[in-house]
């Protein structure tokens, strides 16, 4: 299980990822800051939001929702945990994981995140956003990147 202070640091970590105040108007989500959506929050005062109230969220509604806290791979835990936050869903990391496909985070799934090399991991969230970009060389650059070793 991560302790405290690992938890505290993935949450953390994320927070200082996502940024301060983004409200682009291609961006679902709408008003933001420190990742957290006024779209996913909508009775959250997102402009006075402070990086303690993100952390708490982060800590709340992904790390414990999702049990990535009983994990002992803190690395792994954290990978996952910032995937979830940018959108991902459950069932492509099972895909990835090569467990099954269930949509919720259980033993199986948590067993498969603590054991997966995290470069692995990594490669498996790239390819994910990789298909979300309609370029139709995209992929091959990619690929090409891996060959030499991304």
């Amino acid at each position: 299980m991560l302790t405290p202070t690992e938890r505290m640091t993935i949450a953390a970590n994320i927070v200082e990822r996502e940024g301060g105040v983004v409200n682009h108007p291609k961006d679902p989500g709408g008003l933001t800051k420190f990742g957290i959506s006024q779209r996913a929050y909508p009775d959250l005062d997102i402009l006075s939001l402070t990086k303690a109230q993100a952390v708490a969220i982060y800590l709340r509604d992904y790390l414990h929702k999702y049990r990535l806290h009983e994990l002992t791979n803190a690395r792994n835990a954290e990978i996952v945990c910032d995937w979830l936050v940018n959108g991902a869903n459950i069932s492509k990391l099972q895909r990835l994981l090569k467990v099954t496909e269930d949509g919720t985070i259980g033993p199986e799934t948590l067993k498969a995140i603590d054991t997966i090399d995290s470069h692995a991991l990594l490669l498996g969230r790239l390819d994910y956003y990789v298909g979300l970009v309609p370029h139709p060389f995209l992929r091959g650059w990619v690929n090409r990147l891996r060959s030499l070793g991304l």
